[in-house]
């Protein structure tokens, strides 16, 4: 029949359940509805409480009644909004070329209906209230696996985990990755990468806070022999696509370390760990402290690293003396090599060299690993 314009009512919740047409879309529906006269296809009316509430052919209703072109409708009853919003999201969803963004949307959203519709039935018994219309594979009992809506969405069950993060996490994001303007893998990675930023900046703030309560303490008595990585101010936050190895832990400037009195014994020996970058301030680390310098040790990390001259690969360890501290070695040479592991963990290999070459009391200064026979200082001492 045709249907007179008046009597069709817009209901703007159900209106917003699918995305809005390309503009490009909308220009062809409406090319095709001139030609043609009208709408083709009838839209699909819900009759209820006296009136007609259009879920089917929004885009097609807004063009003929703007250019006054007639259109047929057919009716279909829904127990309720949300069976309606399922029937809509079913039978447009196989219509439109939707971004994988919004297939996910449509499963997500159909998932919250049909767990509103089970709630519904169970308070009314085993039968709900007014005849459903929607089939019988519909009806059946939710599940709620990823593997499903994987299935449903033609999608993986990856991309469905990930998309579940960004949705709840980061809503603008969700919004940016149905519209196709950023894929679901991107706004997901880009979570992480901001997660990953909070926890860092956290854990810093709380090595500060230790250090300031005073829970951090130097361990009795002076030392004999030394291993020292200070935390080097290189001034930059942790970013995973860029800066990652920034410290993970509240830095120190040059003024600060040379302030420092650390317990070195008389007779002394220490090896203190720096970079490309560090290296002259190390060297004056080592005089301050009224060391004498005496070697430089390269350890050779086996894969390329980061650098903006050069890639760097390698790193070192400066040995200076002070008094005549014990040196028993014959076969240790000045290059380790060993796979680099966690930021700023030390070679194993250094450790054993430094074991059998020295003798005395050993302290690892800002450590971050308790080590047998060795004391520690540091407010990460655990965290290998």
């Amino acid at each position: 029949m045709t249907q007179v314009f008046e009597d069709i009512e817009i209901d703007a919740e159900l209106a917003s359940v699918l995305p809005v047409l390309a503009q490009e879309e909308r220009e062809k529906l409406e090319q095709l509805i001139v030609e043609h006269g009208g709408a083709r296809d009838p839209l699909v009316v819900w009759p209820a409480k006296g009136k007609l509430t259009l879920v089917d052919g929004h885009n097609r209703y807004e063009i003929c009644t703007r250019l006054g072109l007639p259109f047929d409708v057919t009716e279909r009853r829904f127990a309720s909004k949300a069976e309606a919003r399922i029937w809509m999201r079913q039978n447009q969803g196989g219509r439109r070329n939707l971004t994988p963004g919004w297939r996910l949307e449509i499963q997500f959203a159909n998932k919250q209906d049909l767990l509103e519709i089970g709630k519904a039935k169970k308070g009314h018994g085993k039968t709900a209230p007014g005849k459903t219309l929607l089939s019988p594979s519909d009806k059946s009992d939710v599940h709620n696996t990823q593997k499903e809506i994987a299935k449903a969405a033609k999608t993986s069950i990856g991309q469905v985990a990930m998309a579940e993060q960004v949705r709840e996490k980061r809503p603008d994001l969700w919004e940016q990755a149905k519209n196709g303007d950023v894929g679901i893998s991107t706004a997901y990675k880009q979570i992480r990468k901001d997660e990953k930023k909070a926890e860092r900046a956290k854990a810093i703030e709380l090595q500060k806070e230790e250090i300031a309560a005073g829970k951090v303490k130097l361990p009795p008595g002076v030392f004999e022999v030394v291993v020292m990585d200070p935390p080097w101010a290189y001034g930059r936050g942790y970013d995973p696509d860029g800066s990652r190895v920034a410290n993970p832990y509240p830095e120190m400037s040059q003024q600060q370390l040379l302030e420092m009195q650390p317990p070195f014994a008389s007779d002394c020996v220490l090896f203190l760990w720096t970079t490309h970058q560090f290296i002259w301030d190390a060297g004056e680390l080592l005089r301050h402290w009224g060391f004498t310098y005496k070697a430089t040790l390269v350890w050779d990390k086996e894969r390329i690293g980061m650098g903006a001259w050069l890639r760097m690969q390698c790193e070192f360890c400066l040995v200076g003396i002070k008094g005549k501290p014990t040196w028993n070695n014959t076969k240790h040479r000045d290059i380790v090599r060993e796979a680099r592991r966690e930021h700023s963990r030390k070679p194993e290999a250094f450790y054993e060299m430094v074991e059998d070459m020295t003798v005395g009391r050993r302290l690892d200064f800002f450590s971050r690993q308790q080590r047998p026979g060795w004391d520690t200082y540091g407010n990460d001492r655990e965290k290998f």
